[in-house]
């Protein structure tokens, strides 16, 4: 074999195994943005995803901040298929929400190996698509 062959022999495996992984997210329910119902649905979800970014709001909360981050989320979770998203209810989780010491609400939950590794709080109307992605780039749940 050339060179040039087992390059190409290289990239195509590469390739496949990227299918092969895009597949398996999707199959786990990656590429959508999730409602989950309670806090139950968040503690059994979690452990099925390296890698999750989960809403945390409240009803209480400016409805335009909260709106602006689902449509964040929604648009990350169709390009980001290698991280799960959600969003939950603050209302729906009082366990959740004295377990985590929440900055302010809504914040966005960082989960990592099925548990809540840290939070981005401060999210506000200025911050784009491209800068909540950023951010959560930054800290490793996003490629």
């Amino acid at each position: 074999d050339s060179e040039i062959d087992v390059l190409r022999k290289n990239r195509i495996a590469q390739m496949k195994a990227r299918a092969q992984l895009r597949s398996a997210w999707l199959a786990k329910g990656h590429g959508v943005y999730a409602a989950l119902s309670g806090e139950g649905a968040l503690l059994s979800e979690l452990p099925k995803h390296e890698r999750a970014v989960v809403l945390f709001g409240s009803r209480g909360a400016p409805s335009h901040l909260t709106e602006a981050l689902h449509l964040h989320l929604r648009q990350l979770s169709v390009v980001h298929v290698e991280t799960y998203f959600a969003h939950l209810d603050a209302e729906e989780a009082p366990l959740i929400s004295s377990m985590v010491e929440l900055a302010e609400l809504p914040t966005l939950l960082l989960c990592e190996g099925g548990r809540v590794t840290g939070q981005l709080a401060g999210v506000d109307r200025t911050f784009t698509t491209e800068g909540v992605a950023y951010e959560l780039g930054q800290r490793g749940l996003v490629h």
